[in-house]
C-alpha cells in the first residue's frame, strides 16, 4: 500500500458498473414497459387512437433504448471522477457523477475495515473495501481481490498507529 498516492480503480471496475447498469436497466425496462405492452395489447380493436399508439411506442421505445444506454453510460462518468488517497492521519475519497464530492476521513475515527465481494465482482475477481466511522461508512469500490485485502489490511494498521499517537 502506498500512502500520499492518488488511487484510480481499474478499467474492470468500470466493466463491472456498466454490465451491473445495462443488467438493470433492462429488467426495470422489463418491469415498467410488460404493464404498458399490456394495456396497449389488451386495448383492441383500438379505442385509444393513432395518437395513442405512437405515444404508447414511443415510451416503450424510451424504456427499451434509454434504460440501458443510462446503465452503460454513467458508470463511465463515476469511474472517471473516483479517486482516493490514504494518508497517514486520513483518508481521501473522491466521487460523483455531475457533482463530486470529496470526503477527508480522519484515521483516528475509523471504528472498522471491512471488504466484500457480491456475485458479479467475484467473477470479475474484485472487492471493495468499506471504512466505517460512527456518523458514515465510506467505500472503496470494485478493486482487485489482492489489492483489497492489502489495503484493508493497511488501512487498520494505520487506523491502529493513529490511535496509539493520539
Amino acid at each position: 500500500m502506498q500512502l500520499d498516492t492518488t488511487h484510480r480503480l481499474p478499467t474492470k471496475a468500470r466493466r463491472l458498473w456498466q454490465l451491473s447498469g445495462v443488467l438493470g436497466a433492462v429488467i426495470l425496462s422489463a418491469i415498467a414497459g410488460a404493464p404498458a405492452g399490456f394495456l396497449v395489447y389488451s386495448f383492441q380493436p383500438d379505442p385509444i387512437g393513432p395518437v395513442g399508439w405512437w405515444i404508447a411506442g414511443g415510451l416503450l421505445l424510451c424504456l427499451a433504448l434509454l434504460l440501458p444506454l443510462m446503465g452503460a453510460a454513467s458508470p463511465i462518468l463515476r469511474w472517471h471522477a473516483f479517486r482516493y488517497r490514504i494518508e497517514r492521519e486520513r483518508l481521501f475519497l473522491q466521487r460523483g457523477m455531475l457533482t463530486i464530492e470529496r470526503t477527508l476521513v480522519p484515521l483516528v475515527r475509523v471504528q472498522n475495515v471491512n471488504s466484500s465481494q457480491g456475485p458479479l465482482d467475484r467473477w470479475f475477481k474484485l472487492a471493495d473495501v468499506t471504512v466505517a466511522t460512527a456518523a458514515r461508512t465510506h467505500r472503496i469500490p470494485s478493486l482487485p481481490q489482492a489489492e483489497a485485502e492489502a489495503l484493508r489490511e493497511g488501512i487498520e494498521q494505520l487506523v491502529r498507529q493513529a490511535r496509539d499517537d493520539g
